[in-house]
């Protein structure tokens, strides 16, 4: 059962897809519990195409893999690459599969077309450990899973923070135990520490093990895992490779992480996974974005100055691409304007406008642009320079 077998690099315990070195199988998501049928419809499993058609889908899966647009799937590049040749997969030797259960009589089976894997992959140490998988047909009956944007980061990837996976992978620790109906498990975020400088860290009175600056890389990787009422540790392992590391509920819910590689499974070392918001170029690159006009006009902090307004704005939360915003000042009584434009950068912009009148009154408001057109118009703000900061 399963094309991908586990292959241990050093300290890291990878597991990839067809086709592969024989080694010993790796468990997965250990102590997790079966998943709601309906909560998880954008998750998709990897076949091995050959597998499928002599052997059907329960025994063909091997990886899973995330809908974010109608057309393409984020999956771990390892599950596409040849961990030992380093080559990529074809796409041919791909099928995808979804619905929560991999035992039916009709599943649902689409060819891939496409595959991008990230140019800066790394084999041994998993670094970008990210790819796109172009489907043959759009899938426009399932909803999607957006992935986490620049302004969300702080909410979304913070240490203690909860967080699920899902897949289909093995679920002992000490066997070969392959469900057929998709699971889930309830971890918790590691502190950039434990993902890299190696402090340990505890979750619910169990003390994990952190990974040293050669073992992972907290700019490009999260360390996350969980633990049961009986103290006994969650994670994903073999089977679950490339499958979502999901924080939030309903429509808050994204993708914040890859499942990617860990030391041993379920041990008391966190799993880790790629950090989606490091790979946000990539993925747009690839078409794993979707690509939406600002919807929302920016959220203003202004502040006035001695003949000056200074002007800040967050990146949007609503998954679309900003390339700048424009700011507007107006005295209300002459009808003068002046304005500043930015780019923003990681999560903010800032621009000034000066030669502004001391004690005067203005309105300030400001739009986003992007290359599919602009934002609405911020309400007016009002701000009246002065020698002293407001």
């Amino acid at each position: 059962r399963r094309a991908g077998v586990a292959i241990e690099v050093g300290a890291l315990v990878l597991v990839t897809g067809p086709p592969a070195v024989k080694a010993a199988p790796t468990p997965r998501i250990v102590n997790g519990a079966p998943a709601d049928p309906a909560a998880f419809p954008f998750v998709a499993a990897l076949l091995e195409a050959d597998a499928d058609r002599k052997q059907g889908v329960y025994q063909a899966q091997f990886c899973g893999a995330s809908l974010t647009t109608p057309s393409v799937l984020v999956t771990a590049a390892h599950c596409v690459v040849n961990q030992k040749t380093g080559e990529r997969l074809d796409p041919s030797e791909i099928l995808v599969s979804f619905g929560p259960t991999l035992k039916i009589p009709n599943p649902r089976v689409i060819a891939v077309t496409g595959i991008d894997v990230h140019p800066s992959y790394r084999l041994r140490t998993a670094d970008n450990d990210i790819a796109v998988l172009t489907l043959a047909q759009p899938v426009t009956d399932i909803p999607l899973i957006p992935v986490v944007t620049l302004s969300q980061l702080d909410e979304y990837t913070a240490a203690g923070t909860k967080a699920t996976i899902v897949g289909w992978g093995n679920t002992s620790s000490s066997g070969n135990v392959f469900p057929d109906a998709l699971r889930s498990g309830q971890v918790e975020i590691f502190p950039s520490p434990s993902c890299g400088s190696g402090k340990s860290y505890v979750v619910d009175g169990v003390r994990f093990r952190g990974y040293r600056s050669d073992e992972a890389s907290a700019e490009n990787m999260i360390c996350a895992a969980g633990v049961t009422a009986d103290a006994e540790v969650i994670d994903a392992c073999q089977g679950d490779s490339g499958g979502p590391l999901l924080v939030g509920t309903g429509t808050e819910r994204r993708l914040v992480g890859v499942v990617s590689w860990g030391e041993r499974c379920a041990s008391y070392f966190p799993g880790v996974y790629t950090r989606v918001s490091s790979e946000l170029e990539f993925l747009r690159r690839t078409g794993a974005i979707p690509t939406i006009a600002p919807s929302a006009p920016p959220q203003l902090s202004v502040a006035a100055r001695d003949g000056e307004v200074r002007v800040t704005t967050v990146a949007p939360s609503d998954g679309s691409e900003v390339t700048a915003f424009a700011v507007s000042v107006v005295n209300p009584a002459t009808g003068e304007v002046r304005g500043c434009t930015s780019s923003p950068t990681r999560r903010t912009g800032t621009c000034s406008v000066t030669g502004l009148v001391n004690g005067t009154r203005y309105l300030v408001n400001a739009i986003y642009g992007s290359p599919l057109g602009n934002s609405p118009v911020a309400p007016n703000v009002e701000v009246i320079p002065s020698m002293q900061p407001l």
